[in-house]
């Protein structure tokens, strides 16, 4: 599986293989041809205008990723912006025509985070199946026929395609699809609509919807399509705000759940009520309420609409996630039902009362003030201080967002050491009581500490060397990220404080069996404590037995009986040192002239050692004739 990139300022002659200019590609054509991505791969699209009508090419098995990169994570040295693909050739210039992507009916297509704007259709998926739309905005003129999605399903093919966490602004439809007709009996389309957001689609026809679901031409109007579902959607100032023309079928009906449909002129439009289902939906607003769909028992269409679109700017408030969103005290929060349901909202906020029961609606609501849902405008920074080559350590960083994860599109970490190039930090998915790894990365508690996560630093981040480290976590859509600076020191104490801090602790404090603390204060007690023991320690000694002092080499050795005699003998007289050879000159060798044998043969003498027969040391002897020579002495 590839990596492919695409940049304003690349060249469709490089590989694409890079992000730099001279490695990525200059259009998405180039990508999305017969000579780009491959099934399974994945390419990444900067910051930048791409004015083109692509036509998608290739066959696609497995789960292919087109995804738009608007932090420039992964692209250095390109500004944070849009990723925009139009089909207007100028800022000020009328729409031109086509399609500006088709699908070509592919399958396992996955897009997010591409921003489109056009008069014509935007992204047309065809009949293609496994299909994912999500973190994607489609904006038209309400003059026009703009779409935003279009698709077809093939009679008796279920699609699996899902579109979340989208936003419309569009004149004729949001989502436009066509159903297949006259199967042999009921099946379904297989598509789910979820916390998408829809402002318009008012102008252009009387069918104008924001979600639409016709038949094709001609057919039965039994055994039509089902299956699909439209979960926590915002819908406003639509003609129509959910159309199902296409819908006959018992088996898999239909379904709206959670949605806020306000100032619409019929909220909901289906065939039959026994096919068309809606149940905890809050429509406000709206001319008409439902055209041939069941009521739900706890669908309400009267009340505040109660959402901000502005007021708490207005009314100098900390600033909310954005407008549309339920105002504090409003009856949209925990509204809907978690049946179907996202945990998280359009911005991936986790729902105001925990999760449990969905916003009606695509946005939650965010406390004013003092809240655990604040989300900072700028870069969260802060220091801390860790000792240099410390290992295994974790920091904590506050990104301002919850349910972000190591795989989240566009997160990424890196540190730079003081006057060095950045490093890159791969992130690995951990929960919060894991052991520490290099990149680790957790949620604390999403709930009680939301925006919290834990990172483990790389122990060569830490290594000594360097003043500080600088660690940025960012890139992920709904944070501005965090930068956490490390300076690296012990303390700040110098050598001479920290010997003086040490020399002068009380040793009373340090009582940790083996530890050094411990053996200073034993030895403490007996200085002072046990004094006068002290006094006997001379007299202990001279009184101990010797006989058991023996062990080779130790001072009790040596106060063995006759080892200090022996070693006295064997001590030659010249150099000191113990001798043993033939004409030592020991005291040994001289008391050996006096006791033992001795002879004297053709004037030399031989002194024997104490068994008579060997030689101790012998010497040449001078006589005269007049004397009486001595010819040999034999003690008995």
């Amino acid at each position: 599986m590839a990596t492919y990139y695409v940049r304003d300022d690349g060249n469709d002659a490089n590989t694409g293989l890079g992000s730099t200019t001279a490695l990525a590609w200059r259009t998405v054509q180039k990508a999305l041809g017969a000579t780009g991505i491959s099934s399974g791969d994945t390419v990444y699209i900067a910051p930048g205008v791409y004015r083109e009508n692509v036509t998608i090419a290739g066959t696609y098995t497995a789960a292919t990723y087109i995804i738009g990169d608007p932090t420039a994570a992964q692209f250095a040295g390109v500004s944070q912006g849009l990723v925009r693909l139009t089909n207007y050739l100028t800022l000020d210039t009328v729409a031109g025509s086509g399609t500006i992507i088709s699908s070509g009916n592919k399958n396992y297509l996955n897009f997010s985070y591409l921003y489109f704007d056009g008069s014509a259709t935007m992204l047309s998926l065809g009949s293609s199946v496994e299909c994912v739309i999500e973190n994607c905005a489609f904006v038209g003129s309400s003059l026009t026929a703009s779409v935003g999605i279009t698709g077809s399903v093939t009679t008796g093919v279920t699609t699996n395609n899902v579109i979340r966490k989208c936003m419309f602004s569009t004149g004729s439809y949001g989502i436009n699809y066509t159903c297949g007709v006259n199967h042999s009996s009921d099946w379904s389309a297989g598509i789910s609509v979820q916390s998408c957001a829809f402002i318009g689609c008012s102008s252009v026809t009387a069918s104008s919807a924001a979600v639409r679901f016709v038949k094709g031409a001609g057919g039965l109007n039994t055994n039509l399509a089902g299956g699909i579902t439209v979960v926590n959607c915002y819908i406003q100032s639509s003609v129509i705000g959910v159309y199902f023309e296409s819908i006959s079928n018992t088996t898999y009906p239909t379904n709206v759940r959670n949605c806020l449909i306000a100032n619409c002129g019929t909220a909901i439009v289906g065939r039959t009520t026994t096919v068309n289902l809606q149940d905890y939906n809050r429509i406000i607003g709206c001319t008409t309420t439902l055209t041939n769909v069941a009521t739900g028992a706890n669908t309400v269409t009267v009340g505040p609409v109660m959402l901000d679109i502005g007021i708490s700017q207005l009314f100098g408030l900390l600033a909310k996630q954005t407008w549309f969103s339920a105002l504090p005290g409003s009856l949209n929060i925990g509204f809907g039902d978690p049946t179907g349901a996202l945990t998280t909202d359009l911005f991936g906020a986790t729902w105001f009362n925990g999760g449990s029961d969905p916003d009606a609606g695509a946005l939650t609501s965010i406390q004013l003030s003092n809240t655990s849902y604040y989300q900072p405008t700028e870069r969260n920074a802060s220091t801390i201080t860790i000792a240099p080559g410390s290992t295994s350590q974790s920091i904590e960083l506050y990104l301002g967002a919850t349910g972000l994860t190591a795989s989240t599109s566009g997160l990424s970490a890196r540190y730079n050491r003081t006057r060095t190039a950045s490093v890159s930090i791969p992130l690995v998915a951990r929960t919060i009581a894991q052991a520490w790894t290099s990149g680790g990365f957790a949620e604390v508690d999403a709930t009680n500490m939301p925006g919290v996560y834990r990172l483990d630093i790389p122990d060569a981040a830490l290594a000594a060397g360097a003043d500080d480290v600088t660690v940025v976590v960012r890139g992920a859509s709904g944070t501005n990220g965090a930068v956490m600076t490390v300076k690296l020191s012990s303390g700040g104490l110098t050598a001479a404080q920290t010997a003086s801090a040490v020399w002068d602790e009380a040793v009373a404090s340090h009582v940790t069996p083996g530890t050094f603390g411990l053996v200073t204060l034993e030895t403490n007690q007996t200085t002072y404590n046990n004094s006068q023991d002290l006094l006997y320690v001379p007299g202990l000694v001279w009184d101990e037995a010797k006989s058991t002092h023996n062990i080779a080499g130790t001072f009790g050795e040596r106060l063995q009986p006759n080892v200090l005699a022996d070693d006295l003998l064997a001590r030659d007289i010249g150099s000191g040192s113990s001798a043993g050879s033939i004409n030592e000159r020991t005291v040994r060798s001289a008391l050996r002239g006096l006791r033992n044998k001795t002879t004297v043969i053709n004037n030399e003498m031989t002194v024997y050692k104490e068994d008579d027969a060997s030689t101790a040391w012998s010497a040449t002897v001078s006589s005269s004739d007049s004397s009486k020579t001595i010819t040999g002495v034999d003690p008995a």
